[in-house]
């Protein structure tokens, strides 16, 4: 559901999912549901939301694996970025930095944050060097910060040689969705297909073995 951008149906299976993490006591599992609903809030800039569920995981931050406390810094850096609180964003970022192990750490956020800030050198050195081509959604996240990186310091080549990276592979990217949903559309078809032809079967067998029933009553009964 999160592949084919249906995120309503995406949180209603990520919230099911957490609530059973929660009753078997498997916290950072429970959290990282919590904050791929985050994710997807973020991504719609449904702002209230987001808040809602990063202040939903704050309770169980000691008890959840490096690599999901990660996750929670760079969700929580995202939503700090849509507001002019320069504090929370230099803190959260430091904070992030010190408790975080680096394979851990999403430096794209870090990147969006440094701009924030306006510091664009340093949005660009942490993401210049960084291989994210095995990850579409992040390739274009990289784009997306050189591009703004290079605006904010007046170089205006680069700038658009990022945009011009950028709506390629985003046009890339809206084609494999395009793909994704054509496949799930024709493979529901098919099973669906496929039910119908079972139910159909079932009832043909269903309506013969009655048949032979009533038959055989209604030859016992002339006998």
């Amino acid at each position: 559901y999160s592949s084919l951008r249906r995120l309503e149906d995406s949180n209603n299976a990520y919230m099911m999912a957490a609530e059973n993490f929660l009753r078997t006591d498997r916290i950072s599992s429970y959290v990282h549901c919590l904050l791929r609903v985050c994710s997807n809030y973020e991504q719609e800039e449904d702002i209230d939301n987001t808040k809602e569920y990063l202040d939903m995981c704050q309770p169980f931050l000691d008890r959840v694996s490096d690599m999901v406390l990660g996750v929670y810094y760079s969700s929580k850096l995202i939503y700090l970025n849509e507001f002019d609180d320069y504090e929370a964003i230099k803190t959260t970022l430091e904070e992030y930095q010190e408790v975080v192990t680096e394979e851990n750490i999403d430096y794209l956020s870090v990147s969006s944050s440094y701009l924030k800030l306006g510091y664009p050198q340093k949005a660009i050195d942490v993401v210049i060097n960084r291989d994210y081509s095995g990850n579409l959604h992040d390739f274009m996240r990289r784009y997306t910060t050189l591009m703004f990186a290079y605006e904010q310091m007046s170089d205006y080549e680069q700038a658009y040689y990022y945009t011009n990276k950028f709506y390629r592979l985003y046009d890339e990217y809206t084609l494999s969705l395009f793909d994704q949903d054509t496949q799930f559309i024709e493979e529901r078809y098919s099973l669906e297909v496929k039910a119908l032809k079972e139910k159909k079967s079932k009832w043909m067998i269903l309506s013969i073995c009655i048949g032979v029933i009533l038959l055989m009553i209604s030859f016992l009964v002339y006998i």
